[in-house]
């Protein structure tokens, strides 16, 4: 403003020039040197008029008012009427009125990221900020918990810590499981003393019993949701006369069974996708062959067969004798893996001998079986396995799996992919269009009609499936794997 300059040049003028301003009327007086109009008023006061300045988002205005020259006072009118106070006349900053943020660059986790806004009063005034860059993900974790004999409620552990205890000889009862910062969840059920397996619970639910004094024999769990796609789950538990049982992935069973043995402590890890498994040399699951508990699993059409079992000292199935049908005689390698399989064909052999050799990889995994008859044929079984471990092709058949368990099957690398559709149970119900009206019995099909074709009997023990069906044999890969494999794969 030029106020004070203005009245110090009106005061000049006016003492030059006094006699005019004495004897003018009111009015108005121009000097043209500054172009400064002085209105006089008939009250005697000599005006300078300021006209209004707006203000803006960075600075300040005032409205319309007047000077006095002689007295210093400001004024609203023309007629010096209204007079206001010095500093009343200022109108503020209106300061910004800022749009929404727009982001101009990502962040990463590593870097910042930028971000613009506009003024909505004036488009020319912009504003530019960082953004943080983002926090990483948090790495999912599993916590568990087990409800152990005399103590109850154990505190939570996680990631591989044991929860239970170990040469105490105490039982653990109950167990529950969580996932933490994890895009999905996990389910798993236990083998209780005297009732069997249970339905899978989830999430932090209770598996096995609490305040019944029951052991718990076995475990199987799996993961759900995204994480089975991120992450893999491993599990081994620590058995009553056996220590600790090897690590299991995910979807698999481990403990004992027909042992009537506690579980007494148990580990969970939940590893990247891709990451070395834990080292074991162990097995995963204990069956006591010496009470011959093999699994016969007969359908509707099936009748009768007397057999005879014969077992060696460490409870290895040798011999298996089937009256006026067939003998196979097993053999195992030093690792208690079978070696090779004899089958007679026939009435007593007398159509001929079909001879099954199995090899293995350095993870015990069956690599193929080399097949070959005294009637002239002969033919190998590959087998194929992903880095999780699971069997993805068994010659010309492929499976996929989900969260630890085949998800799908075809039969040949030209075929469509089946669906595979399990009940509530965990249980294969469905194949593509086949529906399987299948019986279970403590988590093992003792019966499959699958309205084609009712099979006349399988038989499970040691990790194998043997199928009969028309004097044919089939030996197959591992318990799960295998009976998947004859339920869609024979007839």
């Amino acid at each position: 403003m030029k106020r004070n300059k203005i009245i110090a040049m009106v005061a000049v003028m006016i003492a030059a020039c006094m006699i005019v301003m004495w004897s003018a009327p009111a009015g108005v007086v121009t000097f043209a040197a500054e172009k400064i109009e002085i209105i006089y008023t008939e009250n005697g006061h000599m005006l300078v008029e300021y006209p209004e300045v707006k203000a803006d988002c960075t600075h300040a205005g005032h409205i319309k008012y007047y000077v006095c020259g002689d007295c210093g006072k400001l004024y609203t009118d023309a007629r010096a009427e209204h007079e206001i106070e010095q500093g009343s006349e200022v109108v503020p900053a209106l300061g910004h009125v800022w749009g929404p943020w727009t982001i101009v660059k990502e962040p990463t986790y590593t870097d910042y990221g930028v971000k613009t806004r506009v003024c909505l009063r004036d488009s020319r005034h912009t504003q530019s900020a960082g953004i943080e860059p983002l926090e990483p993900p948090a790495e999912p974790q599993i916590t568990y918990k087990a409800y152990v004999q005399k103590t109850g409620w154990q505190a939570a552990v996680r990631n591989g810590s044991t929860a239970g205890t170990r040469g105490s000889s105490l039982r653990l009862e109950a167990l529950k499981a969580n996932l933490i910062d994890a895009d999905g969840g996990i389910e798993y059920r236990v083998y209780v003393e005297g009732s069997g397996w249970q339905a899978y619970g989830s999430d932090g639910t209770t598996a096995g019993t609490v305040g019944k004094s029951k052991r718990i024999e076995a475990f199987q769990a799996r993961l759900t949701g995204n994480v089975s796609k991120t992450h893999a789950l491993y599990y081994r538990v620590y058995v009553q006369n056996f220590g600790w049982l090897g690590w299991a992935k995910g979807g698999l069973i481990t403990g004992t069974g027909d042992y009537g043995y506690r579980v007494e402590a148990l580990q969970m890890k939940l590893l990247k996708a891709g990451d070395k498994a834990p080292a074991s040399s162990k097995q995963i699951f204990m069956r006591d062959r010496s009470k011959k508990t093999l699994y016969v699993i007969s359908g509707i059409k099936s009748t009768g067969i007397d057999r005879k079992l014969t077992y060696n000292k460490e409870g290895l199935l040798v011999r298996d004798e089937y009256k006026d049908i067939c003998v196979i005689n097993y053999s195992y390698n030093p690792d208690n893996l079978l070696s090779e399989a004899e089958v007679l064909i026939g009435d007593n052999g007398k159509d001929g001998t079909e001879t099954y050799r199995f090899f293995y990889d350095k993870l015990k995994n069956r690599t193929k079986v080399e097949f070959t008859s005294t009637t002239g044929r002969s033919f190998t079984f590959n087998y194929t396995y992903n880095k999780s471990g699971e069997l993805t092709a068994y010659s010309e058949r492929s499976y996929r799996y989900t969260n630890g368990r085949i998800s799908a099957v075809r039969g040949n690398p030209t075929s469509p992919w089946d669906k595979v559709v399990y009940d509530s149970g965990g249980n294969i119900s469905k194949i593509g269009s086949r529906s399987f009206d299948n019986v279970y019995e403590n988590g093992r099909l003792v019966k499959n009609i699958d309205g084609r074709y009712t099979y006349k009997q399988i038989v499970v023990d040691a990790g194998c499936v043997d199928l009969v069906r028309k004097q044919q044999w089939s030996l197959i890969n591992e318990d799960i794997d295998a009976l998947f494999a004859v339920i869609i794969g024979w007839g």
